[in-house]
């Protein structure tokens, strides 16, 4: 269990500050700084404001959140993973059918205990406490649909729930 970050008590490090727009063609980017804790609503807004003034795309969301941060340490990662790398994943997908969204959860470079036996299919069983633990603090009222073990979607299939 290897962390550095340092613990959710509501004395974040820094805030973010992240902008999503998107151009005449469809295509979207969303850029992201960090910004003051103490960053006033009205001073972000004449950010945003300005940002929209300079670009010819359509700013259509904006995200504002605090990050609680520790020392970035690769020898605190540990070894027991299915692959060492970062971009492969364990992927829940979750649907809420009621407000027509679904939002997925990452497991990056994960443990060898997440799997059912020597296979790519990951275990119901062993992410039980993170799918509720992201069931308390998910926004509306999604259901898990289906498990994938995928780097950029092209390690495995994926297993419906």
């Amino acid at each position: 269990m290897p962390r550095t970050a340092s613990t959710i008590d509501g004395t974040p490090d820094y805030a973010t500050l992240s902008v999503t727009m998107i151009d005449d063609s469809g295509d979207q980017r969303t850029v992201s700084n960090r910004i003051a804790v103490d960053a006033d609503a009205a001073d972000i807004e004449a950010y945003v404001a300005a940002l929209a003034a300079a670009t010819n795309a359509s700013i259509f969301r904006v995200e504002v959140g605090q990050a609680y941060v520790g020392a970035e340490s690769p020898s605190d990662a540990l070894s027991d993973m299915k692959s060492a790398s970062v971009y492969d994943n364990v992927v829940a997908l979750w649907s809420d059918v009621t407000a027509g969204r679904t939002d997925n959860t990452f497991v990056p470079a994960p443990k060898i205990a997440l799997f059912t036996g020597d296979t790519d299919n990951p275990s119901i069983t062993a992410l039980s406490a993170l799918n509720a633990a992201f069931a308390a603090i998910v926004f509306g009222t999604p259901a898990l649909k289906s498990l994938r073990y995928t780097e950029r979607r092209e390690i495995n299939t994926r297993i419906k729930v």
